[in-house]
């Protein structure tokens, strides 16, 4: 690279000397581009970070004129091949513009980042908001500092990998709108590392339907009772009144009942502030919602059919009436407003596919705000025209439109007419009323697990083969009598799982989730797994033992460390007194039984065991003694088929020797390491400092001396490891290691890794 460059100078220069002798007029008629000038780009990456030019990326156009100019907008960026961002090293990014190419590199890191501190520029950002209104970050702009990365914060504006905490005065955590007026803290952090500043939710607007709609939503607190009339028309039947109820708001639970049904069946019914619903019938004897018509308990009417809500109240239902409204395929939203009155209205329609039909249908909404901001009252009418398309081949064609722009078909007279007419009103007040019942009546105590009729003890082992494939584990014997899963849920674990418990488990071995009163299992790997079912307040325990057919191959397999999860390997080099971790891994469906012996190497200073890691039965080895150590594993269903693994366990370097002298590196950038090392031990601790000196260098390696830095930093070596110490420094930051050949090693800032040269004495 830098031998091209100095063939570049060489072309400029030449150039140069044809200018003077054709004339400078002709040449600076038509200035020709010498070098991009590249300033700003992001260099600097962690492992699965997206590729990006940063914010203040420039590219400056140089001329042999000696004009200068600007072409960020114009260039051509490429990323070379090969570069892939969750792998780390360096890659080279190619610019272009018209013939001219620079190329810069960039560095993915492969060793976390640790933030040490956050500062934020929220000079742009919106800071005073109505009631109800979503908050907005745009604008803010973050200064990251690290400690184990040197130079100046890195500026950005992505949130990614942050956590952003809206929070009031209160300290309700809010997700997006602010709900109450007041002030709100707005907190950007990374563990421990946080930065805050201040929102003002300080007026309250209703001067439209959807801030009328919001507002009265966060103002729920405020109603204590309602009344809601469901009356609907179907196929020209008649209007009657399905669904007529009540409900009232208690200070921790919510009460409601259906007037229609005759007094002697007549359910009573409350829903505590988890959500769980407790419902009696006359005489106070307590049912199960499998006993009681979940439709009654909705708070918009079960014929809207194109949305169902389970909230009592108005609220969410006209949030989602206006949202549908919104987005409706005639695009005729109209609405009216009266803020003065306090009455507001919309109206739209469209069609909406159900099934393999499309339906057509018009909605009427109205509703009124209270003067403390609540939604008082709600009325809104549908009309709803099932399989229009169908309709459309029978009737005459006359009494339907076309949208030519569209292709939208609506019927205009002598329609089939479906409709609900909804009628809802609210009362605001004090909510003392407290529930009567348990919180627990739906929690689970106990249940019992069977298998082909027969109750499977806590512990107990269910022998399973690939062959059969899925096996079905029953749920007997629940109590209480009122306990609901749908209330406490059951969720599945199995021990050595590091991804914690779920309402179902996928992996490469099984799958196992509840259907019902049924726990459907299928295993799809040999081997052997205990599966943990708990619930609330019950823990039960099956061990699986899965036999598989016969593996037609073995293939060797080893844990990286850093990653957590293992590679097709053979062999690894580890150090004196580490451990590795490895299996042999089988094709799907086959039996992966095996066995691990050592075949070379000191036995008597080894340890070969059995472990288990994410469920995954495997082995570790370990070992006192430096050497090469071959291990065999074997197939116990196929004893023909086994791998080998080889493993060397590698002595500590001899530090004292290596921290002497003066040692040179070059990194990527062409910066110039010179690292001396003066000692100062204690006893048997290796230790010192360290006089470092960077200088960067011109394209074709000839060292600037005037931009160079120099710094000095402590060190020390224990346990096998050489620490830096970088306190009251800020011009150089780098690590030191030995690798596998016993040579320093170099790292930089960037996790980047290069070779020291010790200089001759």
């Amino acid at each position: 690279m830098k031998k091209i460059k100095r063939y570049a100078i060489a072309v400029v220069l030449l150039l140069s000397l044809i200018c003077l002798t054709v004339g400078v007029v002709a040449c600076k008629s038509n200035p020709q581009i010498t070098a991009l000038r590249i300033e700003n780009a992001r260099i600097d990456f962690m492992q699965g970070d997206e590729f990006e030019t940063g914010e203040d990326f420039t590219v400056i156009a140089v001329y042999d004129d000696g004009t200068k100019k600007d072409v960020t907008a114009e260039v051509s960026v490429r990323q070379e091949s090969g570069m892939d961002m969750n792998v780390a090293g360096n890659y080279q990014i190619t610019v272009s513009y018209g013939e001219k190419r620079e190329i810069y590199t960039v560095y993915v890191n492969g060793i976390e980042r640790v933030l040490s501190k956050i500062d934020l520029d929220h000079s742009a950002v919106k800071k005073n908001y109505n009631l109800g209104e979503s908050v907005s970050l745009d604008g803010l702009v973050l200064y990251l500092t690290y400690e184990n990365l040197h130079g100046d914060p890195v500026k950005t504006t992505s949130l990614k990998d942050l956590t952003v905490e809206i929070k009031g005065e209160d300290g309700t955590v809010v997700e997006d709108i602010l709900p109450a007026l007041g002030k709100y803290t707005v907190t950007v952090s990374q563990g421990n590392v946080k930065a805050s500043f201040e929102l003002t939710a300080d007026k309250i607007d209703v001067s439209t339907v959807g801030s009328a709609i919001t507002v009265g939503s966060l103002n729920k607190g405020k109603v204590l009772s309602g009344d809601t009339v469901i009356r609907e028309e179907i196929a020209t039947n008649g209007l009657h009144e399905s669904f007529h109820y009540q409900y009232e708001y208690g200070n921790n639970y919510t009460r409601f009942s259906d007037v229609r049904i005759e007094p002697v069946n007549t359910y009573h019914c409350s829903m505590d502030e988890d959500g769980i619903f407790i419902i009696r019938q006359e005489g106070d004897k307590i049912v199960t919602n499998d006993l009681h018509h979940p439709d009654m308990m909705n708070g918009s009417p079960y014929y809207l059919w194109y949305y169902k809500d389970t909230v009592f109240g108005i609220e969410d239902t006209l949030v989602q009436l206006y949202k549908h409204a919104k987005q409706c395929t005639n695009q005729d939203l109209v609405e009216t407003v009266n803020e003065a009155t306090g009455e507001y209205s919309f109206s739209f329609s469209g069609l909406e596919r159900r099934s393999n039909n499309y339906d057509y249908y018009e909605t009427v909404v109205s509703f009124t705000l209270s003067e403390d901001f609540t939604i008082a009252t709600a009325e809104f009418r549908q009309d709803y025209y099932e399989d229009n398309s169908a309709w459309k081949e029978e009737l005459d064609e006359r009494t339907f439109i076309t949208d030519p722009v569209t292709g939208i078909t609506t019927p205009q007279s002598e329609r089939p007419s479906h409709y609900v007419i909804v009628t809802m009103s609210q009362t605001t007040g004090e909510r003392t009323a407290e529930n009567e019942f348990p919180r627990n009546l739906f929690d689970i105590s106990s249940f019992d697990l069977t298998y082909e009729g027969q109750v499977l003890e806590d512990g107990a082992t269910l022998e399973c083969d690939v062959a059969t494939g899925t096996y079905v584990i029953g749920i007997e014997n629940i109590l209480p009598v009122t306990a609901l899963f749908t209330q406490d849920d059951l969720t599945f674990d199995y021990e050595g799982n590091r991804n914690g418990s779920a309402s179902m488990q996928n992996n490469e071995h099984f799958t196992v989730f509840r259907s019902g009163s049924a726990i459907q299992l299928t295993v799809r790997h040999g081997g052997s797994w205990t599966l943990i079912f708990q619930t609330k307040n019950v823990t039960k325990r099956l061990t699986i033992n899965v036999t598989g057919v016969a593996p037609a191959e073995i293939t060797a397999y080893i844990l990286n460390d850093a990653s957590g999860s293992f590679y097709q390997g053979e062999t690894k080099t580890i150090a004196l007194g580490g451990a590795v971790y490895f299996y042999g891994a089988v094709e799907a469906f086959a039996n992966a039984d095996q066995k691990a012996e050592l075949i070379s190497g000191n036995a008597s200073a080894s340890i070969l065991e059995r472990a288990k890691i994410d469920g995954i039965d495997c082995f570790k080895f370990s070992a006192s003694v430096t050497g090469v150590y071959e291990i065999r594993i074997t197939s116990t269903a196929s004893p023909s088929q086994s791998c080998t693994f080889t493993f060397t366990v590698s002595d500590a370097p001899d530090y004292s020797a290596l921290l002497s002298g003066t040692y040179t590196a070059e990194d990527a950038a062409g910066n110039v390491y010179r690292l001396t090392f003066n000692r100062a031990d204690e006893g048997a601790t290796v230790k010192g400092t360290i006089s470092v000196t960077r200088t960067p260098t011109e394209p074709d390696g000839t060292p600037i001396p005037d931009e160079a830095v120099t710094e000095t930093l402590s060190f020390y070596v224990e346990q096998l490891e050489i620490f830096v110490d970088h306190k009251g420094t800020d011009k150089i930051w780098l690590e030191l290691s030995v690798n596998e050949e016993n040579q320093l090693i170099l790292i930089d800032q960037r996790m980047l890794r290069y070779p020291l040269v010790r200089e001759s004495e």
